[in-house]
């Protein structure tokens, strides 16, 4: 976790990605992680979490990509928070 500490208290941002559904999926630690931690403080925007449709992921390569985050969906979020948050 200590380079995602270093990135926060550097950047004041976090964004936590991944393709499975967001519940009892690992971007959930590291968000815990991180509002236990010292570097929580260093925050100027809201956690983003950003993480797959809440269904199992389909098999099918057009319906996998509608239900998993997109490099698209990715840049969008970390437009997001840099442009809203500064």
């Amino acid at each position: 976790m200590q380079p995602v500490y270093e990135s926060v208290e550097k950047t004041g941002r976090l964004m936590v990605v991944q393709e499975g559904p967001a519940h009892a999926g690992f971007i959930n630690e590291v968000i815990a992680q991180m509002a236990g931690s010292s570097s929580f403080g260093s925050l100027i925007a809201p956690i983003k979490r950003l993480a797959g449709m809440n269904i199992p992921i389909p098999y099918a390569p057009q319906l996998e990509k509608a239900a998993v985050p997109q490099i698209e969906d990715i840049e969008a979020a970390a437009r997001e928070i840099v442009k809203n948050w500064r």
